[in-house]
């Protein structure tokens, strides 16, 4: 691409090379490449960098249109460079005490695992692994504390049950959750092509519905159109009667918030709540962005359908072409067209 002014407003063009650079798990230092050392997962954490890096930006061109300012190139590349772990995690919902908590007792089950030639600890004793590393945390940032290396006594984590870790509320369940919590939501993180879910997770769930081809039935987004079941309904199911019915409740929940975030996007983006179920049951395993790009739209065009769509509901006061070179416009426009055309005559 051309040397851009790095004073210059942020271009589409510009933004998309941003979002690839960032986003790419092999480029070391990149807020993927980051990610993927806690994942092992170089799919989502490019989906998460994207994500994460995508609401940084468009939560700072807020605020410099408050200011009377633009977005500059040098500004944008910064915030995505810079953009840490813990903020990641916090723009996918996971809270910053269970971030905190959580890779604590990762680092410590991997010093374990070295110290153990290889050896994993066993699920049992990741309980008292989760509480002696919130406790050790916890203890070097008191320690620090008063020796007045830090201005602010450290956060009170919670343990692996929940209860926080704070002298002043002994018993008390924190709202973040505790080992369970940090793992379901690493499990929502973690859907490469090989862990989203099997038809054995499925094999019973055909007859509970009144399938009678149990081991073909994929149970996506697809099936549930099919069948009349809205991911709202689908959503709603606890997970009891998911576990009587033969299905993994953690796979289920997985695979209806993926396809109720890539519908949501979708719908916005193509304006059409019918192409985008058809869209969202046509790849069930990827979001907005990577539905689009399967579609054979180019990355930066599909970045453009899906931040326009997010400010039609969130910013409807936003005028796109202010800030979005008007030619991108316009093929984010056809993109729409098309894609809504090949999903209604599917």
């Amino acid at each position: 691409m051309t040397q851009e002014n790095p004073d210059a407003p942020l271009t589409s063009a510009v933004l998309g090379h941003i979002i690839d650079h960032c986003s790419n798990p092999r480029i070391m230092g990149t807020p993927a490449n980051r990610i993927n050392r806690w994942l092992c997962d170089p799919v989502a954490s490019q989906e998460a960098a994207i994500h994460a890096i995508t609401v940084a930006l468009t939560d700072q061109q807020k605020r410099q249109e408050k200011k009377g300012d633009v977005l500059t190139v040098r500004l944008a590349w910064s915030i995505a460079r810079r953009m840490g772990l813990e903020r990641v995690f916090t723009s996918l919902g996971i809270p910053a005490s269970l971030q905190r908590a959580g890779r604590a007792f990762e680092r410590r089950k991997a010093r374990l695992t070295a110290e153990r030639d290889g050896q994993r600890p066993p699920r049992s004793e990741w309980p008292q692994i989760w509480d002696d590393a919130v406790m050790e945390t916890i203890s070097r940032g008191m320690e620090r504390y008063r020796n007045g290396e830090v201005k602010n006594p450290p956060r009170w984590l919670p343990l692996h049950d929940g209860r926080t870790t704070s002298p002043h509320g002994m018993g008390l369940i924190l709202s973040c959750g505790g080992l369970d919590a940090w793992e379901n939501a690493l499990a929502r993180l973690r859907h490469s092509a090989d862990s989203h879910r099997s038809c054995a997770d499925w094999d019973t769930v055909a007859s509970v519905r009144g399938t009678t081809d149990t081991q073909t039935t994929d149970l996506g987004p697809a099936w549930l159109a099919e069948h009349g079941i809205t991911l709202a309904d689908a959503a709603r199911l606890d997970d009891q009667t998911l576990e009587e019915a033969g299905i993994d409740p953690a796979a289920w929940h997985t695979m209806v918030t993926r396809a109720t975030d890539a519908f949501r996007d979708l719908d916005q983006a193509l304006g059409d709540e019918t192409a985008a179920q058809r869209l969202v049951g046509r790849h069930p395993d990827m979001d907005a962005m990577h539905i689009l790009t399967a579609e054979h739209v180019d990355r930066r065009t599909a970045a453009t359908m899906i931040l326009v769509g997010r400010w039609r509901l969130t910013e409807p006061d936003v005028d796109p072409r202010l800030m979005i070179r008007p030619e991108l416009l316009r093929q984010a426009s056809l993109e729409a067209a098309r894609l809504t055309r090949i999903a209604q005559a599917v």
